[in-house]
């Protein structure tokens, strides 16, 4: 028989000690706190620190329903209606925490005495079977209509008649009387009454020992014991610098949490739920632990964190006396969780357990009193320490009752309230497990869970199968994952559709009149280029150039670069093109590493650099190649224009192209034949390529999108248009030009696509859009406010996101923004998207597993067309193309390679790639890992804003601050702008940590020879200018110092200085009511508090409360004259003496002598 909690109370130290070993061995804990005593009807009642947190998020947000505790009932049978009405009347009689109301002023509780209603809303008037929607409908609406803290009653039901013995009980408590175990406790209580009154007997109901402000007394009185400082310094080393778990989101975080809601529904089958049970009876934990352990591999790596922290309940009930009351007793355990070192699953379950024991025997500390002692960092945005609820319930007030011929069930609707991101409920039904998990509707997709909770159990399956495996060892591809994820052991096609300049030819023989290549000089034909660059390709063979050989070009975009590229592949060479553009040692470098056979250099382009020509040596010949109208009639005259058919095999080398490399030299990649022309042949077909088509070539003359923009339309036998390079970045010009040469298909950067819209969003009246079909994006990011600003100025293109590096050679994954996604249903990041044909984008995990659907990894390129390799790095080519080791047979296929990216991204539930930074930048600021283009995307949506960028900058300390770079509309000036202006719009869109602490207006951007936005070359902010944000500024006028005098007296400080934030000083939720108390006795205002938060600073505080006595008292705001302020600072002090007068007195009135909680 186990003794009750008086009988362990007698037990000597030594018996109590040994009791206590053996209790915890069968996972019960006991903690030594005092017995709870019936009080003595004291005036000043007190709140319980659960019941402050409710408060306080109450006076917040006064209407919200999401802390409304509801239970919703279906009693089929014959109902006595008012038999049922006394029940409820008896149970409010009996539990004084149902009669409370709270003060508004100051957390303080009343109780008033009330007849409960019960209303009955008759709905047999409607067809059968539309009754129970019409139920569901109306009680979610009743579910939204708020409580009235102060008037009351918290606590209100309704029933609904389908039929004269079918009714659904809706039954509303706030949350601040009533926790999910007060549920049961008042149906348990319902059926014993009702059943009692039906057959005209006593209740079996015994009195309560004690209510629930006895609790809340001696939970006070506990707080100021030796356990709770044992508690609190438990948690406070558990939780020092606790991370921010980066769970994947569908949609950007709203500034303020919002708590829309759905819920999603699944179960284990019978089979599984066993096998999870005899695991955790043969480890030696609980079904509780295994089935959180194995949660805890999920978020492990959908985050790629090794250290986690999720939120789990307890009942907080730990007395007998405790088990029979309604009210708030639910205590929130922060479970920090740490899989570094990938541990076993039975390594990180004993783990696991440990964590929870640990915290299972610190569980008394009020998590409201938890969070006033860490005062974690303050957003809006989110729930403070943990997002993610993960609950095992083992309550029955769901279970079915059955008495007198009535039955009682509770029945789910499917409109929810989601208190955190999401949270997992897991109810036991001793037959199988069955998970119902909410979710927050704002942040994720219902495909999102689903899928999440799919693998979940697909994990669970796994670890029951193999239980000793290392974490990383357990797959999230789920056999419906497979479905959609690529397969990286199926075979990709390796043919070869011949040389580019042999389909050149083809098409000059089909077509040659047809336009090839044009720009503001000359314009070639088909049959014309083809000719002079047979010529051009005789004669490099002639001086020497042999197949494999590079051949530098010197050149501008031009014609005549087209002209050069062609006879140099026709000849068997390789071309490399150097940009003049670009400073002279990095052209050197690239020569150094090119070594090439010959250089030629494009007219127009300039005279070379003397020292890029010192640097070849006196063998390499040296062309000058010109425009089409300074030809000279003998210029080439005596080379054949027949084609030189130099045989080539898809390996042989095509070109040398250069990016930037970590130890600060240019990369050479050798890029092949064979990949310039396998995915022709799927474009041309996928997106309708086609003769009559007008490619623009825009890209820089190094960047290997170049390519696509001559290649892509030489091998369509469409044309190439060629901007004149001196006008295309004046302002207008490139808008023009596009619509006068009807261009067709453009491959844009975003930054390149913000130049071409730059009129146009200047002239909306006069807008003329733009002709283009196709938009090919590559180079960058691409966000949702990129797409919307094409699709307003070429609303009959279609957009299309490119994903490939120089390694790739080409575009190697796509992405066609559906034409009917809306704005609000569009991705603020637009996905890579999928691998083209015969190439595969792989999302590879730290196991080297392809990762399941949302989990993070690093992005590798599966296919037989990358590029040949880093030129004269053997190391760095083995490091970054490696063989597919997903292939099981006798041996590696030769070809068979994958790249690896450094990009970091995820799968999305439709296949598609989401890209998700680099392996080696990601940003984090205040534990934070921040997508700065989600800022960017949200500050580019300002009326006065036309482009941003935003960047990280340390300084000397090592502190991380964002700087945003921003280029006005046409209306505005680079210096009408005032950086708190752009704080507050951001304030007001995003959370506090994605606040750019410089804003820095630029005429232009920075661009690359490539296009792209030089984010090097962005000045770089003066920080004197957060110095002085952060030296002391005294109170400038009579409204901040009567301020900075509350603030002085609440925060316990000397002095306030009107730029400091509230929150940086020490202050919370509860302090800001006093602040907010103070202000309405002072100046008669009632500010909200959610005002109080968005103004955290003195200075912004005064602006607020002056405004507000201007439209309170009149057009201008009274003037504090040094009289008032002094009558102002008195009235203070008096307050001060009264509050210590209040929080001194003895033992019996010292109820609200407490310290405010926080959430």
């Amino acid at each position: 028989m186990t003794p009750n909690v008086k009988d362990i109370n007698k037990f000597s130290p030594a018996k109590r000690a040994l009791f206590e070993i053996l209790l915890r061995k069968k996972g019960i804990l006991l903690t030594k706190i005092q017995p709870i005593s019936r009080g003595g009807g004291e005036v000043s009642i007190p709140l319980s620190y659960s019941q402050q947190r409710l408060w306080f998020l109450a006076q917040m947000d006064p209407d919200s329903p999401v802390y409304t505790v509801r239970s919703i009932r279906r009693i089929t049978g014959n109902l006595n209606v008012e038999t049922l009405r006394k029940c409820l009347q008896t149970i409010v009689e009996r539990h004084e925490t149902l009669r409370s109301i709270f003060s508004t002023e100051t957390p303080s509780v009343d109780f008033i005495s009330y007849q409960i209603e019960l209303p009955i809303v008759d709905l047999q008037n409607i067809p059968p079977n539309e009754r129970l929607t019409e139920a569901e409908k109306r009680a979610a609406n009743e579910l939204n209509r708020p409580f009235d803290l102060e008037r009351g009653p918290l606590f209100r039901v309704r029933l609904f008649r389908l039929r004269s013995d079918d009714h659904i009980l809706t039954l509303y408590m706030h949350h601040i009387i009533s926790d999910g175990w007060s549920i049961g406790v008042l149906f348990q209580e319902l059926a014993l009454l009702y059943d009692a009154a039906l057959k005209n007997q006593t209740p079996n109901l015994p009195q309560l020992p004690i209510q629930y402000s006895d609790y809340a007394a001696w939970e006070l009185s506990w707080l100021k014991g030796d356990l709770y400082q044992q508690q609190l310094a438990f948690w406070t080393r558990q939780l020092k610098d606790v991370p921010a778990l980066e769970f994947p989101l569908d949609r950007s975080r709203p500034p303020t949490q919002t708590y829309r809601g759905n819920r999603l529904l699944l179960s284990l089958t019978p089979e599984l739920t066993n096998r999870l049970r005899i695991l955790s009876q043969r480890t030696g934990t609980t079904l509780f632990i295994v089935l959180l352990t194995g949660f805890c591999l999920i978020l492990h790596r959908y985050s790629g964190q090794d250290d986690l922290v999720i939120g789990s309940p307890v009942a907080n009930r730990n007395r007998k006396s405790l088990e029979g009351m309604v009210g708030l007793f639910l205590n929130m355990l922060a479970l920090r969780v740490n899989l570094s070192g990938n541990p076993s699953f039975f390594e990180a379950l004993s783990h696991v357990q440990k964590v929870v024991t640990d915290a299972l025997e610190n569980k008394d500390i009020p998590f409201e009193k938890l969070l006033e002692e860490l005062n974690p960092k303050r957003d809006l945005s989110q729930t403070p320490i943990f997002q993610i609820l993960f609950n095992m319930l083992n309550l029955d007030y769901g279970q079915r009752l059955r008495f007198d011929g009535i039955t009682i069930e509770e029945i789910q609707l499917s409109h929810v309230n989601s208190k955190f991101d999401f949270t997992i409920y897991i109810y036991d039904t001793k037959e199988q497990l069955e998970f119902n998990v909410v979710y927050n509707s704002d942040l994720f997709d219902k495909t999102r869970i689903a899928e999440m909770m799919g693998q979940y159990r697909y994990l669970l399956e796994q670890i029951v199968d193999n239980p000793t495996g290392k974490i990383t060892d357990y797959s999230l591809v789920t056999p419906a994952a497979q479905e959609i994820l690529p397969d990286p052991t199926a075979r990709l096609g390796d043919e070869w559709h011949g040389a580019i300049h042999h389909q050149f030819t083809r098409q000059a023989r089909q077509n040659p009149q047809q336009i090839s290549v044009s720009d503001h000089r000359d314009s070639w034909t088909y049959q014309e280029l083809d000719r002079r660059g047979n010529q051009l390709a005789h004669y490099l063979i002639r001086k020497g150039v042999k197949k494999g050989d590079v051949v530098a070009i010197y050149a501008d975009r031009s014609a005549s670069l087209v002209w050069a590229i062609l006879g140099i592949l026709k000849s068997g060479g390789a071309f490399t093109i150097l940009d003049p553009l670009y400073p002279e040692e990095r052209l050197i470098n690239y020569l150094r590493a090119a070594q090439p056979r010959a250089f030629l250099r494009i007219e127009t382009a300039g005279d070379s650099r003397s020292k890029v020509i010192d640097f070849l040596s006196n063998e390499c010949p040296r062309v000058i190649i010109p425009t089409k109208s300074a030809v000279k009639s003998h210029f080439l005259c005596e080379e054949p224009d027949h084609d030189p058919d130099v045989a080539l095999c898809a390996d042989d080398p095509a070109y040398i192209s250069f990016t930037s490399g970590s130890t600060g030299k240019p990369k050479g990649i050798l890029g092949r034949h064979g990949s310039l022309t396998h995915f022709m042949p799927w474009q041309e077909q996928n997106f309708h390529l086609q003769p009559a088509d007008r490619f623009s070539m825009l890209s820089g003359l190094s960047h290997d999108p170049l390519q696509r923009d001559i290649f892509t339309a030489l091998w369509a036998g469409a044309s190439i248009h060629i901007p004149d390079p001196e006008n295309i970045l004046a302002p207008g010009w490139l808008a023009d030009w596009l619509i006068n040469e009807q261009i067709t298909i453009s491959h844009l950067t975003p930054a390149l696509a913000h130049i071409v819209a730059d009129p146009i969003d200047k002239n909306k009246s006069q807008k003329q859009s733009l002709g283009m079909r196709l938009v090919f994006y590559l180079g960058d990011k691409l966000m949702r406010h990129d797409v919307l600003q094409m699709r307003s100025y070429a609303p009959n293109a279609t957009i299309v996101n490119c994903y490939g590096s120089t390694e790739t050679q080409r575009s190697i994954g796509y992405y066609q923004v559906p034409p009917e996604v809306l704005h609000n249903k569009l991705r603020a990041l637009i996905p890579l998207g999928t691998g083209i044909p015969d190439t595969q984008m792989l999302v590879i995990n730290k196991n080297f597993q392809l990762a399941g659907i949302g989990e993070f990894g690093e992005i590798y390129i599966r296919s037989p067309h990358l590029a040949l390799g880093y030129v004269d790095d053997d190391a760095l080519t083995q490091q970054s193309f490696i063989g597919n080791p997903y292939f099981i047979t006798s041996g590696e296929i030769p070809g068979d390679r994958m790249y690896k990216t450094g990009d970091m991204g995820r799968y999305l539930p439709d296949g598609t790639v989401e890209f998700a930074g680099r392996t080696d930048n990601q940003v984090q600021i205040r534990g934070f890992r921040i997508e700065l283009g989600e800022i960017e995307s949200i500050l580019s949506q300002h009326p006065a804003i036309k482009e941003s960028v935003i960047i990280v900058n340390e300084d000397p300390s090592g502190d991380k601050r964002l700087a945003a770079y921003f280029i006005p509309t046409g209306d505005s000036s680079p210096f009408d702008f005032e950086s708190h202006e752009l704080r507050e719009y951001l304030k007001k869109k995003a959370p506090d940590y994605m606040i750019p602490s410089f804003f820095l207006p630029l005429e232009k951007f920075p661009l690359t020879p490539n296009g792209k936005i030089d984010r090097r070359s962005m000045p770089t902010p003066d920080l004197t200018q957060l110095e002085s944000d952060d030296q002391f500024v005294s109170p400038r006028n009579p409204i901040e110092e009567v301020l900075a005098d509350i603030w002085a007296d609440v925060l316990g400080l000397k002095k306030v200085g009107v730029k400091d934030n509230f929150f940086d000083l020490g202050g919370h939720s509860l302090k800001m009511t006093r602040i907010a108390s103070r202000l309405k006795n002072i100046f008669q205002l009632s500010l909200p508090l959610r005002q109080l938060f968005e103004s955290p600073t003195i200075a912004e505080l005064a602006v607020d409360i002056k405004l507000a006595l201007s439209r309170t008292q009149g057009e201008t705001c009274p003037n504090f004259e040094k009289s008032t302020v002094s009558a102002l600072m008195e009235f203070i002090q008096i307050s001060r003496i009264s509050s210590q007068r209040f929080t001194d007195g003895s033992t019996v009135d010292n109820r609200g002598n407490r310290e405010e909680g926080e959430f």
